[in-house]
């Protein structure tokens, strides 16, 4: 159990280091959300380039992020290194994921 708040707590300190640049990410996302929207985007059209973006994403930052941080893939030894390692992969993608959808998302007629 202390792993699991010991994570979650990791997770909150780095969320609040990196506040300005989800800021700007959150700007930068309505802005393709309000240019999807002005172009009439079909969204189940475009849901596949997201998720195959996100999938993408998701696996460079699995192989990248050990290395941001000092450290390699071959240092994680313990289970909940991989669960934090695969977490932060993941969010990686779910961003890279939201911003690909409204750029993937075609006219509609």
């Amino acid at each position: 159990m202390y792993e699991i708040w010991l994570g979650i707590n990791i997770f909150y300190e780095l969320a609040l280091m990196y506040l300005p640049l989800l800021f700007v990410l959150f700007v930068v996302w309505a802005g393709l959300m309000v240019y999807a929207f002005q172009k009439k985007a079909c969204w189940s059209k475009g849901i596949k380039g997201a998720i195959i973006g996100g999938i993408i994403a998701t696996i460079i930052a699995f192989l990248v992020v050990p290395g941001m941080t000092k450290s390699s893939l071959s240092e994680l030894g313990y289970w909940f290194d991989y669960v934090a390692l695969l977490g932060i992969a993941s969010m990686y993608g779910a961003v890279a994921a939201a911003l690909i959808w409204p750029l993937s998302s075609p006219k509609t007629r």
